[in-house]
């Protein structure tokens, strides 16, 4: 009927598309209705029947009344598609962080992730199909009808001294259903699908105000300008500048002027969403659009401008950050005057197809990203260091963050889960941009002292379990998943972990610690990397681990209190489930977790039993022959700590790995003496000393050692001399069964000659100690009196010259009475 050209049933098509309009926004299936409606061609008839009412327009602009009715149905049909009223369709599923402030937010279920999918698609198909449409037929009558109802609502207020007639007696409340919101609908959300209709909307003139070659830009400066738009059309207006923004088809004249426009409203701006929007603008005008002086047009001086429009230009062109602006950011992440109920009708009333992919918080977070960005590139450009050199621009930007208000800002929006206005993305940014900030002011005790008391806690409560799996279950579509449970995490961590990789202040660290520890942020990392292996998505993702596991390994390696913590949660089992030790790993990962259990194995005996319930003796042993030598050095330095306090190892290093094979951790272990890097033999030599501390079950399994050993004794380290040195003498600190083997490869004399030639105060005294062993036995003591006849006077001699090492003088002292007493018992 709408299509029929008929003069008897057009006369009906004002009444259709009334009705059209009026059973989109009631319908009680409105999904159903669409997906039947959409593809009939209605949008296409909608669009020809828009551009066919403007042709009763006279050459100076004006319109039929008939004309203007049917197009302004035909706007309000169009609207109804682009972003139907929605009241059938569920409540706003709630973003993720607000299960943090809240207990009643109810869990996504499959039939809830199958509803955002669908209507994702669906609004993808209307929007495209809209776009494609208005290129073809209407986008100029639609300008043109824009320009007829903001001409008439600011005349309006101006014969009214201010105040309005008509359709404003409804009320703010109700703006979103006027004619100017609903065209504005129409152009943001067709202009975001189509590049092509964003192109031909920034060169389509109309006649407006006399004038036949004005743009929707300077129609939207002047309602704005002349109090012609409501608050929520301000809105949609911003919002569709920053669409045409990101397409790159503005001139920057044009730009400039609808930035002049809005900084005012941006500096002034109350309204949770209009912040919103204008933070958007604005963080797209610094990042992409390069504003220079061409934008003033021809003879043009950045120096001569206005104080507003100054402070405009110090922002997009350096990112310089005036008080009031940031002010303004302030208030929108502070804007909590609409209560639970408000809030939620109007994001409800934001939205389109009940489909959230951002919060309205999330602008005034990019912002502050871009303008810091604007502000350091001031930095590089012009040669300037770190801190004192800092750019004029960025000290502006780093003052912000100097206010105690500004922390407790941010300790409120998380508190209240950024009042469901801020969405996985909005909060990855602002993770972002807390790490620049602390990074940058580090060394600021007073920003430290800040973070700790206002945002810590949250930060640390970002981890908890059914934050990450609402995360997990948030559709994808709309920046939730796998990816972003990813993102998040190492996010989170990167921040937690400034004080741990910058220089603070040891009572600050410790005030960090306590903080961490009484949040239990050691559980809930552990328990978010259980659940991250557990799901079949991120199964095998071990770049997920990297950053937690080595965050993980600061904190345990800073205090027992969280090895303490890593134990009780089962820290072990999580390493063994994830595969964190497997050699298929990355490096870093494998090296973070070895310290992990390195410092857990030396901290404590009690720990023993918990990392051999994990079952990892064959990753060690595929480990000790890893390509990468570091993780060599780290196993072996590992498993020397496992055998640090007690013999609980000592059996399970001895016994084959897979049956029929002779493989056991001991064999790798001794294989490791020989290995290519200096770094490996050091930690080599030091896991055989603790093999052989205890007892001497280990010996006759130890005997092939012996000869590596002694050649350790002539490496270019001295701690690997150490640890050969102190490897030697414990191979006899428990009998005497290794003493022909250590005489056959000489290894009294060389320790003998290490001692007098060591440089190296602390290797000195632990080989003196080991010769001290090996002097308890006639057989060891007689090998060194006949290599070397004066052994004894040597010993002396080297005893007046370490006047200064007390403990060096005490193992000769040791060594000697030894030898009295082998001759007392000869005698």
């Amino acid at each position: 009927m709408l299509a029929c050209k008929e003069e008897f049933v057009a006369a009906s098509h004002a009444k259709a598309l009334k009705w059209l309009g009026s059973m989109i926004d009631r319908s009680h299936s409105l999904t159903t209705l669409l997906e039947v409606v959409y593809p009939s061609g209605v949008i296409q008839t909608l669009c020809e029947i828009l551009h066919a009412s403007g042709i009763s327009r006279s050459p100076g602009g004006r319109i039929s009344k008939g004309g203007r009715d049917l197009g302004l149905y035909a706007v309000f049909a169009l609207a109804a598609f682009v972003q139907p009223d929605a009241k059938c369709w569920s409540p706003l599923q709630s973003f993720p962080v607000l299960t943090l402030a809240r207990d009643d937010v109810l869990p996504i279920d499959s039939s809830s992730l199958r509803d955002v999918k669908h209507l994702y698609k669906l609004r993808v198909k209307v929007h495209s199909e809209v776009g494609s449409q208005l290129l073809s037929s209407g986008v100029s009558e639609l300008i043109a009808l824009l320009g007829d109802e903001v001409n008439e609502r600011v005349r309006d207020k101006q014969s009214n001294g201010g105040e309005t007639d008509g359709e404003d007696d409804a009320g703010e409340e109700d703006a979103d259903q006027f004619t100017i919101c609903c065209i504005l609908k129409i152009l943001m959300h067709a202009c975001r699908s189509s590049a092509p209709l964003s192109r031909k909307l920034a060169v389509t003139k109309i006649v407006f105000r006399k004038r036949r070659d004005t743009d929707i830009f300077t129609i939207l400066q002047w309602g704005i300008t002349y109090g012609g738009l409501h608050q929520i059309e301000q809105y949609f207006a911003t919002e569709l500048l920053s669409v045409i923004l990101r397409r790159g088809v503005l001139a920057k004249r044009q730009i400039w002027r609808c930035a002049q426009t809005l900084f005012p409203l941006l500096q002034g701006a109350n309204d949770t969403a209009l912040l919103s929007a204008l933070s958007t603008f604005f963080a797209e005008v610094i990042e992409t659009c390069n504003i220079d002086a061409s934008a003033l047009g021809g003879d043009g001086d950045p120096s001569s401008l206005e104080p507003q429009d100054a402070e405009l230009w110090g922002l997009v062109v350096r990112g310089a950050l005036p008080q009031r602006s940031s002010d303004a950011i302030f208030r929108l992440f502070s804007s909590n005057t609409l209560g639970e109920d408000g809030t939620s009708s109007k994001a409800q009333m934001l939205t389109s197809y009940n489909i959230r992919a951002q919060g309205l918080l999330d602008s005034g977070v990019v912002f502050l990203l871009r303008v810091a960005s604007k502000a350091a590139a001031q930095s590089r450009s012009s040669g300037d260091g770190e801190a004192a050199n800092r750019s004029e621009e960025m000290k502006m930007f780093m003052s912000v963050f100097e206010h105690d208000h500004v922390w407790g800002v941010f300790d409120g929006m998380l508190a209240n889960g950024g009042a469901d206005l801020l969405s996985p993305w909005g909060l990855f940014c602002f993770l972002k941009l807390l790490r620049i900030v602390r990074e940058m002011q580090c060394n600021e005790s007073q920003m430290e002292v800040a973070v700790n008391e206002h945002l810590l806690l949250h930060l640390v409560n970002l981890l908890e379990l059914k934050h990450i799996e609402y995360l997990f279950h948030w559709p994808e579509v709309v920046g939730g998943g796998s990816n972003a449970v990813k993102a998040l995490v190492h996010a989170t961590v990167k921040v937690l972990g400034i004080p741990f990789a910058h220089s603070v202040s040891e009572e600050l660290l410790v005030d960090t610690q306590e903080i961490l520890y009484d949040a239990k942020c050691v559980q809930k990392l552990l328990g978010v990397l259980r659940f991250v292996f557990s799901t079949k998505e991120l199964h095998l993702e071990a770049s997920v681990l990297e950053l937690p596991i080595s965050f993980l390994s600061r904190l345990v390696t800073s205090s027992t209190h969280f090895g303490s913590q890593f134990v009780e949660a089962d820290g072990m089992l999580v390493i063994k489930e994830c595969g964190m030790l497997e050699s298929s790993c990355s490096p870093s990962l494998i090296i973070d977790t070895l310290l992990i259990v390195s410092q857990l194995a030396r901290s404590s005996q009690t720990n023993y039993e918990c990392i051999l319930r994990a079952g990892l003796l064959s990753e060690f042993y595929e480990l000790v022959q890893h390509p990468e030598a570091m993780v060599r050095a780290k196993t072996l330095n590992c498993l020397g700590n496992l055998c640090r306090h007690s013999t609980t190892f000592y059996q399970h290093f001895t016994m084959p790995l897979e049956s029929g094979k002779p493989d056991t951790i001991l064999s790798g272990i001794i294989r490791g003496l020989s290995d290519s890097d200096n770094y490996v033999r050091r930690f080599a030599c030091f896991a055989i000393g603790n093999v052989a501390f205890h007892n001497g079950d280990l010996y006759d399994a130890l005997r092939p050692a012996i000869p590596y050993l002694v050649q350790n004794l002539h490496n270019d380290e001295d701690k690997t001399r150490s640890n050969a040195g102190g490897a030697l003498g414990n191979l006899v600190r428990n009998s005497d069964i290794l003493c022909g083997d250590l005489c056959r490869h000489q290894a009294p004399w060389e320790l003998f000659e290490l001692a007098m030639t060591e440089t190296s105060t602390p290797s000195r005294r632990i080989v003196l100690f080991s010769l001290g062993n090996l002097c308890v036995y006639p057989e060891c003591f007689t090998f060194l009196t006949e290599a070397e006849p004066q052994f004894v006077q040597e010993l002396e001699h080297l005893y007046d010259e370490v006047v200064a090492d007390e403990v060096s003088r005490r193992n000769i002292r040791r060594i000697l009475a030894k030898i009295e007493a082998l001759e007392g018992q000869d005698e």
